[in-house]
């Protein structure tokens, strides 16, 4: 349903609902959403980007996954990325997924492969990798890393040895796309 255009505002005010409503205790201070949470690259809606600052605004930091699109001189690129809004309004700062999924995110050797008529597997597709594992600032909580989904299986590679140690990890992920196939 997430990626279903007509259900698409739905989706996403049910996600502002459940995070703007206050807790039993407390407001919280975080929210994470997950992977391609909001269905639509968030960066390029200024309605959502306006209701997200309801959160900063009360002083709430919100990460969620989203797609990302950058312009190029040669065209668009598409990025797996993570956003963290934090409070003060200020710009968010954005980590892209760099360990790709096979034939689910990227076609490797697509040369060779779209010469046989192979361009892709899945629904999905078609995304450029980010640079490395980064460690990112939170207000109010320790320097964390986001991961997205399937880069949790390399170990070795969850963290940047020449960056600080984060205090926590944050693994976004949305097995949605694969359908009702084993993918998960």
């Amino acid at each position: 349903e997430k990626y279903q255009r007509r259900l698409m505002l739905r989706n996403w005010q049910r996600l502002m609902d459940l995070s703007l409503r206050a807790g039993n205790k407390a407001t919280p201070t975080h929210i994470i959403w997950p992977e391609a949470a909001t269905g639509f690259p968030v960066a390029r809606a200024p309605g959502a980007l306006e209701q997200i600052a309801l959160f900063t605004a009360r002083g709430q930091t919100l990460m969620t996954g989203s797609d990302r699109i950058e312009e190029t001189d040669s065209g668009l690129t598409f990025y797996n990325s993570l956003y963290l809004f934090g409070p003060g309004h200020v710009p968010p700062v954005v980590y892209d997924k760099f360990h790709l999924v096979p034939f689910g995110e990227y076609v490797p050797f697509a040369d060779i492969l779209n010469r046989i008529g192979i361009t892709k597997l899945t629904a999905g597709g078609g995304f450029s990798s980010g640079d490395k594992p980064h460690v990112l600032k939170v207000s109010g909580a320790p320097l964390m890393t986001p991961l997205i989904c399937y880069e949790v299986i390399f170990p070795h590679a969850v963290t940047d040895p020449d960056a600080p140690r984060p205090g926590w990890l944050v693994n976004i992920t949305d097995d949605s796309w694969f359908g009702p196939w084993a993918g998960p």
